[in-house]
């Protein structure tokens, strides 16, 4: 463009399916919430065709579509302000499909173009700490990108026109996933007054019967057997069925140990 003055921005010329990145939280196509750490009013187009096909991204309704429209987007729009959130929706799209290695690459994308994006930051961690290459050096690299993605978190200011319901409940989740992987590589680790910790502070932050469990099993090695319990009740209480048969296990255990 000859005069590039002219940009069209996400909050006002393409609402319909771009707003929710001003407000700094954004549902994917994959039906999960991405958190975004940018600054401002949110990524802008250059020109009305860039808008249009990053929204033909965030509208896809399968994985597959998802990463034939972002390669193509990038490859038209190689500068473009949405090729952050791009990235976010194909490590979705990875997720989904379960291809590890490829959402570790989208991920690291992603961290080039904004190194603190803290949902690419605790979604590489995540990956780290998943499958058989949980390593001891893979754990270091999962427990430094959660720190800062913690940090990154802590810091993060509502930005003014945010949906503030929204925001900070993609924010008080993306918190505790993180601390809920500090808690994981301590117990991993033998740390379990360490674990317990972060693991209490994951579930009160989302509560999720899962994070009760590593909690009570955190508790219950460290010789707290009432506090083990109480987390055993609250993930059988939650689930999902998993988590719930795993718990009775070791509550009955808990309860066979009682004088």
């Amino acid at each position: 463009m000859a005069a590039r003055g002219k940009r069209f921005s996400t909050c006002s010329e393409a609402a319909a399916f771009m707003a929710v990145f001003c407000a700094l939280v954004a549902p994917t196509a994959m039906g999960q919430v991405s958190l975004l750490a940018t600054a401002g009013a949110g990524p802008q187009a250059e020109t009305r065709d860039e808008l249009d096909q990053a929204g033909l991204v965030f509208d896809a309704s399968d994985a597959r579509t998802i990463l034939d429209r972002a390669e193509r987007f990038a490859e038209s729009y190689p500068t473009s302000d949405f090729l952050e959130a791009v990235g976010l929706t194909r490590m979705h799209a990875y997720r989904e499909l379960g291809r590890r290695a490829d959402l570790v690459s989208a991920a690291t994308d992603v961290l080039q173009l904004n190194p603190e994006n803290p949902l690419a930051l605790v979604s590489l961690a995540e990956t780290y700490l998943s499958g058989p290459a949980n390593s001891e050096r893979n754990r270091e690299r999962a427990v430094r990108h959660t720190r800062r993605a913690v940090s990154v978190l802590d810091s993060l200011a509502m930005p003014q026109g945010a949906r503030s319901r929204d925001w900070l409940a993609a924010k008080k989740e993306l918190l505790a996933r993180a601390h809920a992987m500090l808690g994981y590589v301590h117990l991993k680790e033998g740390e379990f007054e360490k674990a317990a910790f972060e693991l209490e502070l994951a579930a009160s932050l989302e509560p999720a019967g899962e994070y009760f469990y590593r909690a009570g099993v955190a508790y219950q090695f460290s010789g707290f057997a009432r506090k083990a319990s109480e987390a055993f009740e609250r993930a059988i209480e939650l689930g999902p069925e998993d988590v719930r048969r795993s718990a009775e296990e070791r509550l009955n255990e808990l309860r066979d140990q009682e004088p």
